[in-house]
């Protein structure tokens, strides 16, 4: 009975409410926390301050937001304030990542794991976050976190800069500050994370030209190429250590693949064994892994005019095969393009393509001339018009209705499709059954 009278159902204190009577948001929460554990006695005063408010103003009947008020403006008295001018339209979220940062930089080793915690968590996706990160001198407290001792703060550092280096304009950053030569010594660890996301890194700066150089002129082409070399590609059970070793190899394709668009990377991963270690790949069940590894041997392939050495490699270690029978995977799209651009450069190669004509690769090519993405088209046109040079080739091609297919796309307005085609209806209207 007396527990029924003058009881009250206590409600749940709000969160990130350290004290009674203590409010605050999630991002003046964080920033306590790493004040106490960059200086626990300032911390402590102001977590005290604020209680000592809250409590004075109750007793006097002050509202409890204005307490709140004050403590949180005391919380961040030492952040610089938003500058009222032509960036007060930028969203809060690009103060944050400065205040973030600020703790990144002076922070001791605790705090330097909550502050890129609090940075992952930030929207590093959209262009605004990431352009940030490199207006507070972000970057350069990233790439210097790679040369720690502690992994999780290159772990951390690689997942930010992972993000934020889709940027073109955090590329150029990444490279004009020598950020490659700490990623490129990285390739060299035994942790297996760490060359995963070093490489995807790579991957994305290395779209700069000068970027590729770099990666080139600090050793890191043998370190990507070595990372390829996966002995469990095909083992059975998959367990969870294979699974990590075709992800690195995965990844160092990746970092290959743009890393190829640079001639003078092309030798140097030739040099380094590449051909076997992709030839080896293509016959990976791993999907993911098959774009990369085929766009890589797109690039290399596309050396052939100037290199007969290097035009021979892929049939040399029985590669043209296990990329024919690529061709059949016509869901995904993008695997399409790539293969079909590898069969185009291969086919350059007179003896690649009398091995082409041996698997049935002209009538699998006629078959994909129509319904397909121009990129694909592209390729697929290609490769017929290196092949319509053979004579025996151009019947081939009109036997498997390749002809009408060919006239068709005359209409397209893409100019390289339109080249291409005009090069395999020239060479098949050599012959006079072509024309009929």
């Amino acid at each position: 009975m007396l527990a029924s009278v003058g009881t009250r159902k206590r409600s749940r204190p709000p969160p990130h409410r350290p004290f009674h009577g203590v409010r605050l948001t999630n991002v003046r929460w964080l920033f306590l926390t790493l004040r106490m554990i960059s200086d626990p006695t300032a911390g402590c005063f102001y977590l005290f301050s604020a209680y000592l408010n809250r409590r004075n103003s109750s007793r006097h009947g002050d509202s409890f937001s204005e307490s709140s008020s004050e403590s949180e403006t005391e919380l961040e008295d030492d952040i610089p304030e938003r500058r009222q001018d032509a960036n007060a339209d930028l969203p809060s979220e690009y103060w944050q990542i400065g205040k973030i940062i600020k703790y990144l930089k002076g922070g001791n080793q605790t705090s330097t794991i909550i502050s890129l915690c609090a940075l992952k968590d930030m929207p590093l996706k959209t262009e605004i976050c990431q352009l940030a990160v490199r207006d507070v001198g972000g970057i350069e407290v990233l790439i210097n976190l790679l040369e720690t001792d502690e992994v999780r703060c290159k772990l951390g550092s690689l997942k930010i800069l992972k993000e934020i280096t889709k940027n073109p304009q955090i590329r150029k950053s990444v490279t004009d500050i020598g950020g490659l030569q700490p990623l490129v010594n990285l390739l060299r660890s035994l942790n297996r994370d760490l060359k995963c996301l070093c490489a995807e890194v790579i991957a994305n700066v290395a779209n700069c030209h000068r970027a590729r150089r770099t990666v080139r002129q600090y050793g890191g082409i043998k370190y990507l190429v070595a990372l390829l070399d996966c002995p469990s590609l095909n083992s059975v059970p998959m367990t969870s250590e294979v699974e990590r070793d075709i992800e690195v190899a995965r990844c160092g394709a990746l970092a290959l693949w743009s890393c190829s668009k640079s001639r003078k990377n092309k030798l140097a991963m030739k040099r380094a064994g590449v051909i076997p270690l992709l030839v080896r790949l293509l016959k990976s069940p791993h999907e993911n892994m098959l774009i990369p590894v085929v766009g890589t041997l797109q690039e290399c392939a596309s050396e052939c005019a100037e290199e007969p050495e290097t035009r021979d490699l892929v049939r040399t270690y029985n590669g043209l095969e296990p990329l024919v029978a690529l061709l059949s995977k016509q869901s995904n799209k993008e695997l399409l393009a790539a293969v079909t651009g590898a069969i185009w450069k291969c086919a350059i190669s007179k003896e690649n393509v009398k091995q082409f004509q041996k698997l049935g690769t002209i009538e699998q090519l006629v078959g994909l001339l129509n319904e397909q993405p121009e990129e694909v088209l592209v390729n697929v046109v290609g490769a017929l018009s290196e092949m319509a040079k053979d004579p025996s080739n151009r019947s081939t091609i009109r036997k498997a209705g390749g002809i009408p297919s060919l006239v068709s796309l005359l209409t397209r307005t893409n100019q390289e499709l339109l080249t291409n085609t005009t090069k395999a209806v020239g060479k098949c209207a050599e012959e006079a059954d072509s024309m009929r």
